[in-house]
């Protein structure tokens, strides 16, 4: 088996060679740009004697002594080096020296894949190293950025905080802290996290320790290494090495992402403190960005990644940094706006808007209202994989909401009342726009026998028959030996979306979503929800 593996890697890599050179065959440039041409199979020896395998377009200068900035980007989790392939061959007629790489235990390259550790830290600072030993390509070596999608974009943030020689970094579906990511509110990420598994099995070389840490996270055991290793690997560890030098970081996330959740990339925006800019796109896992990988030129994200490296790699006055820093597409598809701007984040114009609970009890639903309740009560939960309630088909809901504008529907009225607890608002007076991360406070109260449970909270915009357009969901899991009531405050999945006039917000609340591994799956597990003064949903809501 390891064998035919290696064969079908080896395959994949000499038809994406194989399919590269056809492109560049085809390519041609425009007059006023530069000629170049591809080194192709070009390899790097890491500190440690590892071979990566890698390509470059390198620019023909135009005159004697002519210098060309550089961009280096790491692969994508699963993808081979020529992932790029377009946007090297485009910026490279465009005056620059592009090199993308196969990380370590990826097809190719030797090793074993190392999850952004501090091995492939080591390894990038090996292949600028190499970048600039090539004196053939004319390499301005105070003009140096790195870059990538997924994988790539987290591996870029994490030498650029240690390798002091690189002057930006662009993130494109990347991770500020990896932890949040695969253990949201300490909930395994069943299906991402699963499928990152899969796929490094399929086309990489996996070291033991891997699908060990998954079973960790899953199992809740070990968690103290394991926070130890994700740590290592979260570029908000080396927030103060980025800070100390001001890098310049270009982020770019999906709303849509549950591998990478938009609320982990605000939360990382907000605490750097040099130039910076964020755009959060309507989109799963990097699916804004592709379009420019497959050589769109006219793509949003690229277009603004090209202004950057322009203005920053070159000094052109590209007019990048009198942006609105903060751009976030509209969910809706509206002639008159695409995008929500701001300057700052937390925004003077966001306002978070506090919806207290009031218990359900021996009505349909309870209640989100304006002021704190003043009649406590509980509202018990029981497990059940079927409750009316969900975040959608894994991948498939997504798609079809964002690409095909199917939205993720309950029916909250026929949820029974057993499985889930939905608690609804009054009707808007108008149409209320909300961006940014909503989240939400309860008191849970374990089970005596089963201590051990996960609650997942959703938040709908309601139409008047009753049915619930799922705008953002969240999960908690409670691992502990102790019964006492938990006070917890989680977040949701950051949005940014028009609630119609006429139409009320519902928190919804069951204890199962497909995309989490839950604590405990007994059909005898239940917890209760202890509705007090302090039980609140707060909404970002953009004031007008």
């Amino acid at each position: 088996p390891d064998q035919h593996k290696r064969e079908m890697r080896v395959g994949l890599s000499a038809l994406s060679g194989f399919l590269g050179c056809l492109l560049l065959l085809a390519w041609s440039a425009d007059a006023d740009q530069y000629k170049v041409h591809w080194e192709y199979n070009q390899t790097v020896v890491t500190w440690d004697g590892t071979v990566l395998h890698a390509d470059a377009v390198v620019p023909v200068p135009n005159t004697p002594g002519e210098k060309f900035p550089v961009i280096i980007f790491p692969n994508s989790w699963g993808m081979a080096e020529f992932e790029y392939i377009m946007e090297t061959l485009q910026w490279g007629q465009n005056g620059y020296v592009m090199l993308e790489y196969e990380t370590r235990g990826w097809y190719n390259s030797g090793g074993e894949i190392g999850t952004a550790g501090p091995e492939d830290i080591k390894d990038a600072s090996s292949v600028l190293d190499y970048v600039l030993n090539q004196t053939s390509w004319n390499v301005d070596a105070d003009k140096v950025a790195f870059a990538g999608v997924s994988y790539g974009a987290g591996i870029s943030l994490l030498v650029a905080a240690q390798d002091t020689r690189i002057k930006t970094a662009i993130a494109l579906s990347g991770w500020g802290n990896m932890l949040k990511a695969l253990w949201p509110s300490e909930s395994p990420s069943q299906v991402w996290a699963g499928l990152l598994v899969i796929l490094a099995e399929f086309v990489g070389h996996v070291p033991a320790i891997l699908p060990e840490m998954f079973e960790d996270l899953v199992l809740h055991k070990n968690i103290t290494f394991v926070k130890e290793w994700a740590t290592l690997r979260s570029p908000d560890h080396y927030i103060d090495l980025l800070n100390k030098r001001s890098v310049p970081v270009f982020i770019s996330n999906n709303f849509e992402d549950r591998l990478f959740h938009p609320q982990d990339a605000l939360d990382f925006y907000q605490q750097l403190q040099g130039p910076k800019m964020i755009l959060l796109n309507q989109g799963l896992h990097a699916t804004a960005e592709v379009g420019g990988l497959l050589g769109v030129k006219d793509n949003f994200v690229w277009q603004r990644v090209r202004e950057w490296t322009d203005y920053f790699l070159k000094g052109v006055p590209t007019g990048i940094l009198d942006q609105p820093p903060l751009q976030f597409q509209l969910r809706q598809k509206k002639a008159s706006e695409s995008h929500v701007e701001f300057k700052q984040w937390p925004s003077d114009n966001v306002k978070s808007v506090p919806l207290y609970l009031s218990p359900r009890e021996h009505h349909v639903f309870g209640g989100l209202n304006e002021a704190p309740t003043t009649t406590a009560g509980n509202d018990t939960l029981h497990f059940s994989m079927l409750s009316g309630l969900n975040a959608g088909l894994p991948v498939v809901g997504e798609v079809f909401q964002v690409y095909a504008d199917v939205p993720i529907l309950a029916d909250l009225p026929l949820v029974p009342r057993e499985f889930a607890v939905v608690y609804e608002g009054k009707a808007l007076g108008e149409e209320t726009r909300v961006c940014g991360s909503p989240n939400v406070t309860l008191t849970l109260l374990p089970h005596k026998d089963h201590p051990n449970f996960q609650v997942i909270a959703y938040l709908y915009s309601v139409d008047l028959l009753g049915v619930g357009t799922l705008l953002a969901h969240g999960p908690y899991t409670h691992y502990s030996d102790s019964t006492a009531p938990a006070t917890v405050t989680f977040p949701l999945r950051a949005l940014c979306t028009d609630v119609t006039e006429g139409h009320h917000l519902a928190l919804g609340l069951n204890m199962w979503d497909s995309l989490y591994t839950p604590a405990s799956a007994s059909p005898f597990l239940e917890v209760t929800v202890a509705i007090t003064a302090d039980s609140v949903l707060s909404v970002p809501v953009v004031q007008v």
